[in-house]
């Protein structure tokens, strides 16, 4: 769960820094892939916690199928999480050429 958080906050940090350098075209779509972003991290974490509270455990071979469409579902949101985070970092590189070309310091 601790990692769970450090990744959070990076990405918070990261989508900070988008909205700091970056104009407002920007600053929507930043927004709309940070929440997705925090979605797919959602899906991705509370099927897995749910099933290893209920005593089943995280890798089971012959799991029920409803499991197993939540295992699915995890894996889904997973690529959706990396990918969400690579969109962010693409952005953040575009934010920070943006403000270069308007001849400001990227950091002050």
């Amino acid at each position: 769960m601790r990692q769970l958080l450090l990744i959070l906050i990076g990405g918070a940090a990261v989508y900070g820094a988008i909205l700091w350098l970056g104009g407002a075209a920007l600053r929507s779509i930043a927004t709309i892939a940070a929440i997705l972003w925090g979605a797919a991290l959602c899906l991705m974490v509370l099927p897995q916690h749910i099933f290893a509270g209920t005593g089943m455990p995280r890798r089971y071979i012959d799991a029920p199928e409803t499991i197993v469409t939540w295992y699915s579902v995890a894996n889904i949101a997973s690529l959706l999480a990396v990918l969400c985070a690579a969109f962010l970092l693409v952005l953040l590189a575009i934010a920070v050429v943006q403000k270069l070309r308007e001849g400001g310091r990227a950091i002050t």
